[in-house]
């Protein structure tokens, strides 16, 4: 996404029965640092969780990253 929205988004991909469900979850970073101290400016945290139906019990898998608001930008 070139522009990032605070905010949670929820998704599903798949066939019906064998669908993953996706929450995305992407947050403003106040006080992130640089190893001398200083103060980065727009970075947000962006979180992924799927959620799937296998082997008679739901499944989770949890990815975060975090990236700079400008970035992809023109």
């Amino acid at each position: 996404l070139p522009v990032l929205e605070e905010g949670e988004t929820e998704s599903e991909m798949g066939e019906p029965g064998s669908e993953i469900k996706f929450l995305t979850t992407v947050e403003l970073l106040d006080e992130m640092e640089n190893e001398e101290g200083q103060l980065l400016q727009e970075m947000y945290r962006i979180e992924v969780k799927a959620n799937w139906y296998a082997n008679g019990e739901w499944q989770e898998r949890i990815v975060e990253t975090w990236r700079y608001g400008r970035m992809y930008q023109p």
